[in-house]
């Protein structure tokens, strides 16, 4: 049986602690984001639309196969998935009307 891989074998939010001293500018996201807030002024708020515009461009040059330079632990899929749902699960939730997908 594998053994399981340093990331996996933590809880997600320790596993992104663990990218963050590695990568300090997840931290800084993780930051930017939860600062985010939906106050509800306009007709409409998708969490997809703003995290595929705006932040998963961000994340993907920090960690994953498009991170060019710096360790491999940081190039995995695993380190990608960890910063992905952990950052993304910080954005407020979609608020739009049924009939309206996201994106």
């Amino acid at each position: 049986m594998p053994a399981k891989s340093a990331i996996r074998s933590k809880t997600k939010r320790e596993a992104f602690e663990s990218l963050c001293q590695v990568e300090p500018r997840l931290r800084q996201l993780a930051t930017l984001i939860g600062e985010i807030n939906d106050p509800g002024t306009t007709p409409f708020f998708c969490a997809n639309e703003v995290w595929y515009r705006v932040w998963k461009p961000k994340v993907c040059r920090l960690v994953g196969w498009d991170r060019i330079t710096g360790p491999d632990s940081l190039k995995s899929e695993e380190a990608y998935d960890v910063a992905y749902e952990t950052l993304y699960d910080l954005l407020p939730p979609c608020r739009h009307e049924s009939t309206v997908s996201c994106l």
